[in-house]
C-alpha cells in the first residue's frame, strides 16, 4: 500500500482593501472552468494574502490545470461577491 503524495499549487493575488478574503476554485480543462462544473479543489482563504498555497492529493505532477479566483466582503453581515476571474491556466511543477 503507497500513500499518495499531495502536490502543492501556489499561485499570486493581488489584493486590494476592499475584501475580506477570496474564493479559489481548481479546474481540469478550461470548459469546465468557464461552465463552474466538475471542481478539483475549492479553498477559502480570510484575509489579503498575495501568495496561496493549495495543496491536494488531486493534484498531478506535470499537468495543466485551470485557476479562477474571486473576492468576497462582508458589510452589515451580507456576504458580497466579486465576478470570477478569468481561467488562468497553471501548470503543476515538482
Amino acid at each position: 500500500y503507497k500513500k499518495k503524495k499531495s502536490m502543492k499549487l501556489t499561485i499570486e493575488l493581488f489584493s486590494d482593501d476592499w475584501n475580506n478574503g477570496y474564493e479559489l476554485r481548481v479546474y481540469k480543462t478550461k470548459k469546465n472552468a468557464k461552465k463552474n462544473k466538475k471542481v478539483l479543489v475549492k479553498k477559502t482563504f480570510k484575509g489579503a494574502p498575495t501568495k496561496v498555497k493549495v495543496k491536494n492529493k488531486k493534484l498531478k505532477n506535470k499537468k495543466t490545470l485551470y485557476v479562477r479566483a474571486r473576492s468576497y466582503k462582508y458589510c452589515y453581515n451580507v456576504k458580497y461577491y466579486s465576478k470570477w476571474s478569468k481561467p488562468l491556466k497553471v501548470k503543476i511543477k515538482k
